[in-house]
């Protein structure tokens, strides 16, 4: 997966993520991004939400076990995230 800005179409960081990143958005402090990831492969057995910082490195992740086959992510004005399945 590729983080990349819209803006100039600069690629920030390039992450390796186990499934497919379903959708990526950028965390409202600007320094890390949500993924929903879905996986595919193993029938959504490790579908997660994950944070990333801009390095690429995981420092929050939820879900396992939970999430089966997400399809999309959203932050509210509130900072809450939804998640859809």
């Amino acid at each position: 997966m590729f983080l990349n800005r819209i803006v100039d179409n600069t690629i920030l960081t390039s992450i390796n993520v186990n499934g497919d990143a379903i959708k990526a958005i950028e965390d409202p402090s600007y320094d890390s991004y949500w993924v929903i990831v879905d996986d595919v492969k193993n029938d959504g057995k490790q579908s997660r939400l994950i944070k990333l910082n801009s390095s690429g490195e995981l420092t929050y992740s939820w879900g396992v076990g939970t999430l089966t086959h997400p399809t999309g992510l959203k932050m509210l004005g509130n900072s809450t995230l939804v998640v859809s399945e």
